[in-house]
């Protein structure tokens, strides 16, 4: 049985002695939390628009519009 562990992710560190190294880290770090918000933000946005859909749909059947 095979059992695949994920590699730790290679690239700058912010643990770095090299300061320009520790830069692009943390650069990289708080560009890849920027794109988790905007996924986020992106399906929290579909979620509400399915959402008041529903609503209107359902309020228009209970009305008979």
């Amino acid at each position: 049985m095979d059992i695949e562990v994920d590699e730790e992710p290679t690239g700058p560190s912010v643990d770095s002695e090299d300061a320009e190294e520790r830069i692009l880290a943390r650069r990289l770090r708080i560009q890849k939390r920027q794109e988790a918000q905007k996924k986020y933000d992106s399906h929290l946005h579909f979620v509400y628009f399915c959402l008041v859909k529903t609503v209107a749909f359902r309020r228009a059947k209970h009305c008979n519009i």
